[in-house]
């Protein structure tokens, strides 16, 4: 009797271990495409504010050009995300629906908290809108980067170390000379985001 139990305990553990396994590789599956996706938004969306100047001759500012680039980048890999889900999540998974609703909700209050400050920003010249644009840089990408780590706590993963590497990368590109600041992070901050592709889809090979 006591070598049967100790065989259903040993079938149950074995059972437990090969149900994490499967949701671990159901986890990875696919993943490395997103960091791939988002990496290319980030190089080209930091890349184009490095380019685009920050002033036009007569003192008009480029601030809704910049958030043009933005938003159709965004736009695309949203859409791009949301087939890439679909396809490779065939069941219905509740937890996923959370975690999009989770980014969606994220957003959309930094929005409104954005909003709320912005009758209060007076930028003035060249100098302190580069500034500005800088900081709002930084400010986006720990936002991006804190619901990376929220959902690493949540599902023990990765991307808790993901979003704190990619954090203290964006805080130390400050300390650049400003006008490196974008070119900086279109390689440190895309660059990682491709990275971390690499790594998980190394991980899920070799599970």
């Amino acid at each position: 009797m006591r070598d049967s139990y100790e065989n259903a305990q040993d079938a149950l553990k074995d059972a437990e271990v090969f149900e994490q396994r499967g949701k671990r590789l159901a986890w990875y599956k696919g993943a490395d495409i997103l960091f791939y996706l988002w990496g290319g938004v980030w190089f080209l969306g930091f890349l184009s504010c490095h380019f685009i100047p920050r002033w036009l001759h007569g003192g008009k500012a480029t601030g809704p050009l910049i958030w043009a680039v933005w938003a159709v980048l965004m736009a695309i890999a949203a859409l791009i995300t949301i087939m890439h889900d679909r396809r490779h999540s065939p069941v219905e998974n509740p937890a996923g629906k959370r975690i999009g609703a989770f980014w969606f909700l994220l957003y959309f209050y930094v929005f409104i908290w954005f909003s709320l400050l912005t009758p209060f920003l007076k930028i003035q010249g060249p100098e302190q809108s580069l500034k500005f644009w800088n900081h709002f840089g930084v400010l986006m990408v720990s936002v991006s980067m804190f619901a990376y780590i929220v959902v690493g706590l949540w599902m023990k993963n990765y991307m808790l170390w993901v979003g704190l590497a990619l954090t203290a990368i964006a805080l130390l590109g400050l300390l650049l000379p400003p006008p490196m600041f974008f070119m900086y992070m279109a390689i440190s901050g895309g660059g990682g985001l491709v990275c971390a592709g690499l790594f998980v889809r190394t991980r899920w090979a070799m599970s």
